[in-house]
């Protein structure tokens, strides 16, 4: 019995691992996404990538964390260039 709580607990103490490894690997996609269609001047397409790094980044890097305000920044510049000044 006392190998069967030991697994589960290991197997407990992974899972946040994975789910942090797994917000990384999500945020590096949108963000290497938000850079592509920034190189092809997609713009719309580049707005809903820098909406999901910025989503997704603050959770990789916390709120109040300097990667976090950058990101902020580069979505907020193309809802003003959209012209939705309240959303940004």
């Amino acid at each position: 019995m006392k190998t069967s709580s030991t697994a589960i607990a290991l197997i407990l103490l992974s899972l946040p691992v994975t789910t942090l490894a797994d917000r990384k690997a999500d945020f590096q996609k949108a963000y290497q996404s938000y850079n592509q269609y920034i190189e092809a001047n997609d713009k719309p397409l580049a707005m809903g990538a820098a909406a999901d790094a910025y989503k997704l980044g603050s959770k990789v890097y916390g709120k109040n964390h300097v990667n976090t305000a950058k990101l902020a920044i580069n979505y907020a510049t193309l809802l003003n260039d959209s012209r939705d000044y309240k959303e940004a």
